[in-house]
């Protein structure tokens, strides 16, 4: 898993293939009206824990998903932590 566009400043990111959790932070920019775009690989059931926006899933087929976080507009930190669900 990881970021293949981000809103903002990518401040760090994790992926664990084990365990399957993938984490992500980044300063969002206001200027940029652009989705925070996150690939992962085919996790057959996953949460999503966000901080202050809607997003999408995009699926592709057996490979994977692409989570869409939508800009905020706002000068600000935004945290994601996808992995299966418990």
């Amino acid at each position: 898993a990881y970021p293949r566009t981000v809103a903002g400043e990518l401040l760090a990111y994790s992926w664990d293939a084990d365990a399957n959790i993938f984490e992500c932070k980044w300063l969002e920019k206001s200027t940029v009206n652009e989705a925070t775009e996150i690939f992962i690989p085919d996790i057959p059931d996953f949460a999503i824990n966000l901080s202050d926006s809607e997003y999408s899933v995009a699926k592709l087929g057996v490979t994977g998903a692409i989570i869409s976080v939508f800009a905020t507009k706002t000068d600000c930190q935004r945290n994601i932590c996808i992995k299966p669900k418990a």
